[in-house]
């Protein structure tokens, strides 16, 4: 293989690469936040309470019996990731990486006979991957290391109208993070590939929510959240890449887009939720997501010449689902089960495109059991998601020419989550 053609191949590789680790960015439930709505599949719009009422539905605050403070975190979690054909045919990529994440804090207070305040911060995405691969057919060697992270923190407030309507509202900031660095080594072509990419951006969500008492035992809530306001984003990307000529000697070729702009591609969503219940004893609850259609420009800026550039995806519209249930032992020791999805927004892969992230439907499962006092309570329990997709990768044409294609891909995730509040 010729040199150049070695280094534009690889760079190609490289940039699949980053696509299909990108696919779950375009599902927007990867584990649960919360208190009860941990254990319940986050079927919490019409039932929540507390901190949890901030991120699920603000008008669930003027429910809180109490002064609060609230802490969930998945005490340890497992992430499995493979993907067919990820690097070249015959070479896939498999990943199990291990991580602890804090995922929700916050308090509420009442203000006012009908009014409670909220503060909440949640991590409701984590995405953390540390591993390599070798094939000694063609001596390819490759290694990868991704942390991709949300933040979403802000107050709400929740207003007890009467003693069947409560309004609440909230301003989230959101906070995304990614860094990312690929290296990539082909020993038959001599040819050495690095990435670095790196980006931030923030920007404001706003949300507006209600809770209806339909008799002693019905409650049904809604939720309507505005997709994400970008107030700043800046990002890099670095190509390297280093070959070996036919002299025996080596030459180069480096890349660097520097001051990009990043843009969130969070879109708006609106839930619905009902919950059936009898206090302290047993409740049935669901909810129903929509998540709006947006296209947006991860990076986009103007590379070193002036030209401009930009990476452009889009996230289709996708509905979810959150089935959850509680009974309560002795009144005091609950037991939660739920079921929730995770659709995927990205398009179905089309092997000439290569700016959209790969696509992979998830499906949750969520246990736990508590004990509550006084004035605390706590749950533990686990958080299971699994799922099947498709994604970019590379296979071979009749002529037995390397081109890009549509490959198989799954995903799992395993937490141990734990939460507890205090209540004052």
């Amino acid at each position: 293989m010729k040199a150049q053609q070695g280094i534009r191949v690889a760079g190609a590789v490289l940039i699949l690469a980053a696509t299909w680790l990108r696919a779950n960015e375009a599902n927007y439930q990867h584990y649960i936040l919360g208190d009860r709505a941990a254990g319940m599949g986050g079927a919490a719009c019409a039932g929540a309470s507390g901190v949890e009422a901030v991120y699920y539905n603000p008008a669930g605050l003027a429910a809180t019996p109490r002064d609060s403070v609230s802490l969930s975190a998945n005490l340890y979690g497992i992430q499995e990731y493979s993907a067919e054909n990820a690097f070249m045919p015959g070479e896939d990529f498999q990943s199990r990486t291990f991580q602890s994440i804090p995922s929700s804090i916050g308090g509420t207070k009442r203000a006012a006979a009908d009014w409670v305040l909220g503060f909440g911060v949640f991590v409701p995405f984590r995405n953390t991957i540390f591993d390599g691969a070798t094939y000694a057919a063609g001596q390819h060697y490759y290694s990868v290391a991704i942390n991709d992270q949300s933040m979403l923190a802000g107050p709400a407030v929740g207003w007890q109208v009467n003693p069947r309507l409560a309004l609440g509202c909230a301003i989230l900031g959101l906070y995304q993070t990614y860094d990312s660095l690929m290296n990539f080594y082909w020993g038959d072509a001599a040819v050495a590939y690095t990435r670095d990419m790196s980006y931030s951006n923030f920007g404001l969500i706003g949300a507006l929510g209600v809770q209806v008492q339909v008799n002693a035992r019905l409650r049904l809530g809604a939720t309507l959240t505005s997709p994400c306001q970008g107030i700043l984003g800046k990002g890099q990307v670095t190509d390297n890449a280093v070959s070996e000529d036919a002299g025996g000697g080596s030459q180069g070729e480096v890349v660097d887009y520097q001051d990009l702009d990043a843009e969130s591609g969070m879109p708006g969503a609106f839930r619905i939720g009902l919950a059936w219940s009898q206090e302290r004893k047993w409740q049935l609850a669901g909810d129903a997501t929509y998540h709006f259609s947006r296209t947006f420009e991860p990076l986009s800026g103007r590379t070193p010449e002036g030209e401009p550039v930009a990476i452009r995806q889009h996230c289709r519209e996708v509905l979810d689902f959150s089935l959850g249930g509680e009974h309560y032992l002795r009144g005091k020791y609950p037991v939660r089960a739920g079921f929730f999805t995770s659709r995927s927004a990205a398009p179905d892969p089309v092997a000439d495109n290569t700016d959209e992230a790969g696509q992979i439907d998830l499906y949750g499962l969520t246990a736990t059991v508590g004990v509550e006092m006084k004035n605390a309570a706590s749950n533990i329990g686990l958080n299971y998601l699994w799922g099947e997709g498709r994604a970019i990768g590379w296979g071979t044409d009749a002529a037995g020419e390397i081109v890009n294609t549509v490959s198989d891909s799954d995903e799992t995730h395993l937490y141990v989550v734990f939460n507890t509040q205090y209540y004052f």
